[in-house]
């Protein structure tokens, strides 16, 4: 029986990390809009290098080889264009290494592919050597996803580590979306509905589906705007005509919720919602309005609600509002909750 290697947002990040500092290239595939470009950038980000963004399939091999040229003894060399860091290119100010980031890499053409084998295997662009502090990751989708790519050559698949990327909500939910401050109605939603994070199927005959890219779109669309009728097409467009009609038709509950105010005022006696997607939503509104002024409160109102709603809305302050944590209030939410867990069996 074969096994699923796949990993996760988090252990992809933690995986390709290991590869880089081993000095060895990784290969990552996964479904489209998954995320391989954003872990990527969030790897320069973290490790203070120069991302170089390259789309191998939009490359001619001389791109990566150079032009054929002539020196002064008449002796061909290959002249590279200045797309890669060489030995003799200074670091950016501030920048501890360069990362070449080669993706749509096995969709490339047979001869771009074949000129990309130095670069990798040698690090070599031309006759010319890669800077010594220059790293590569390479990816690209799959075949069973019906996407266009090739097979690569034997020579380079043994000297690739091949992982492969697979969304994961809660993953996604800790390192993408509550780091980045995801508009509150998309993350209360997906944490409903967890299965329309990635709705890709590979025998789709629509135009757009929802994954996390698209959903990082939509953020990008509604992020403290009132959703209006024209988001209808607008959404349909980005995250596919089903989702799109689900998501606004959830978020319409926001309309029907007490105000922030409210809670503040009494949370005691505040309008409390009785339906699950009302409840979802309310805590939402709740994690985007948490300061140090009313977080007392909004424990004190979380309170009234049940068991697996109160942890939720402790991990995403966590996550959200670290310095809040320290609040006397939330402290004493902690402690009812462990002794909840250890008294129930689900904490030993």
């Amino acid at each position: 029986m074969a096994i699923d290697y796949a990993l996760n947002y988090a252990d992809m990040f933690t995986a390709v990390a290991s590869i880089l500092e081993a000095k060895l290239v990784p290969f990552i595939t996964s479904s489209p809009g998954c995320g391989k470009s954003a872990l990527v950038k969030d790897l320069a980000d973290k490790y203070n290098m120069e991302l170089i963004d390259i789309r191998l399939s939009m490359l001619e091999p001389t791109d990566i080889s150079g032009l054929p040229n002539f020196n002064s003894k008449g002796e061909a060399y290959f002249a590279p264009f200045n797309i890669f860091p060489l030995e003799s290119t200074p670091l950016p100010k501030g920048k501890e290494a360069f990362l070449i980031f080669l993706d749509e890499f096995n969709a490339a053409s047979k001869q771009t592919a074949a000129a990309a084998y130095k670069l990798v295997l040698d690090r070599q662009v031309g006759n010319y050597n890669l800077h010594p502090d220059c790293y590569i990751v390479c990816a690209g989708n799959r075949s069973s996803d019906r996407a266009i790519v090739n097979n690569l050559g034997t020579a380079l698949q043994t000297r690739l580590i091949h992982l492969s990327l697979e969304v994961e909500y809660q993953a996604w939910m800790d390192t993408v979306a509550i780091p980045q401050k995801y508009d509150y109605r998309i993350t209360s939603f997906l944490a409903q509905y967890p299965a329309l994070l990635n709705n890709f199927n590979p025998e789709h005959t629509v135009n757009t589906y929802a994954v996390p890219r698209t959903w990082e779109f939509t953020n990008r669309l509604i992020k403290d705007k009132e959703i209006t009728p024209l988001h209808s097409a607008v959404l349909a467009g980005t995250i596919g005509t089903e989702v799109a009609l689900q998501f606004i038709q959830y978020s319409k509950v926001y309309e029907g919720l007490p105000t922030i105010a409210s809670i503040v005022a009494d949370p005691a006696t505040a309008l409390l919602p009785t339906d699950t997607p009302s409840k979802w939503a309310i805590l939402s509104l709740l994690l985007e309005n948490a300061n140090e002024e009313n977080i007392g409160m909004f424990a004190m109102y979380s309170e009234r609600f049940g068991m697996d709603l109160r942890v939720y809305f402790l991990r995403c302050i966590a996550k959200q509002h670290p310095t809040l944590m320290r609040h006397p209030k939330l402290s004493q939410t902690i402690m009812e909750l462990s002794r909840y867990l250890h008294s129930s069996g689900l904490l030993t």
